[in-house]
C-alpha cells in the first residue's frame, strides 16, 4: 500500500492545482491578517486571530474539494480492476491509498495558512499555544475531505462530477456540524469521526467495484 500511496503523492506533487491552492490560503489568509488588523468591525466581538481561523476554515471547505479531486490519479472502471490484478493488492488497500495520500495533501495544504494565523496571533495578543491547538482540528476536516473526495471519485465518472459532489457533501456535513456545535475542537472531532465512517464505507464500494472487468473487456 505504501507504493501506492507514494504513487499518489509524486503525481499530486506534479499538478499545479495544489501549488495553486496553497498559494491562495497563504496569501489570502495572509492578506487578511495585514489589511483587516485589528480585526473586521462587524464580525466583533471576535478578534483577529478568531475571524482569520474561521476565514482559514472557509477557504479551505471551498478549495480542498478542488485540490483533492484535481491531484489524484482516475483509477475507477476497469482502470482500477486492472490495478488490482496487476499489484496483487485488494481493492479495499488500493482506496486506502489513495484516501491516506489525499489526507497527506490535504494536510500540507492546511498548514500553509499557518503564517496568516501567526500574524493574526499576534495581532490579536493571544498564545500561540492556541494556534498550534487549533491545528488539530484542521486534520479532522483533511480527513473529511479526503475520504469524501475518493468516495466522490469512485462513484462517478469525471472530474467535474465527483468535485461537485464532493462540496455538496461537505457542505452539509459542516452544515449539520455547525448547527450541533461552534466549538472549533468539537468540529474537527466530529469531521474527523464521519470521515472515518466513509472511509469504511468508500472501502466496501471499492471492494465491490473493482472485482469485475467491464462487459466490454470480458467479452
Amino acid at each position: 500500500m505504501g507504493a501506492l500511496a507514494t504513487r499518489e503523492l509524486i503525481v499530486a506533487a506534479r499538478t499545479p492545482g495544489i501549488p495553486l491552492v496553497v498559494c491562495a490560503t497563504w496569501v489570502l489568509l495572509t492578506a487578511f491578517a495585514v489589511i483587516w488588523s485589528p480585526g473586521v468591525a462587524v464580525l466583533a466581538p471576535l478578534n483577529l486571530y478568531e475571524q482569520a481561523r474561521a476565514l482559514h476554515w472557509i477557504l479551505l471547505a471551498a478549495m480542498l474539494p478542488w485540490a483533492a479531486v484535481r491531484c489524484s490519479p482516475r483509477d475507477q472502471g476497469d482502470r482500477g480492476v486492472m490495478i488490482t490484478a496487476v499489484t496483487a493488492m485488494s481493492p479495499e488497500s488500493i482506496v486506502s491509498a489513495k484516501m491516506l495520500a489525499s489526507l497527506v495533501i490535504s494536510t500540507c495544504v492546511a498548514l500553509a495558512g499557518l503564517p496568516g494565523l501567526i500574524m493574526a496571533q499576534q495581532s490579536a495578543a493571544v498564545p500561540v499555544s492556541l494556534v498550534l491547538i487549533d491545528l488539530l482540528p484542521l486534520v479532522g476536516l483533511a480527513l473529511l475531505i479526503a475520504t469524501t473526495a475518493t468516495m466522490a471519485m469512485t462513484l462517478t465518472s469525471t472530474d467535474t462530477s465527483a468535485w461537485l459532489c464532493t462540496c455538496l457533501l461537505i457542505a452539509v456535513v459542516l452544515s449539520i456540524v455547525l448547527w450541533w456545535s461552534t466549538a472549533f475542537a468539537m468540529i474537527g472531532g466530529a469531521c474527523a469521526a464521519i470521515g472515518v465512517a466513509i472511509a469504511l464505507s468508500t472501502r466496501t464500494i471499492a471492494g465491490s467495484r473493482f472485482t469485475y472487468l467491464g462487459e466490454r473487456h470480458a467479452a
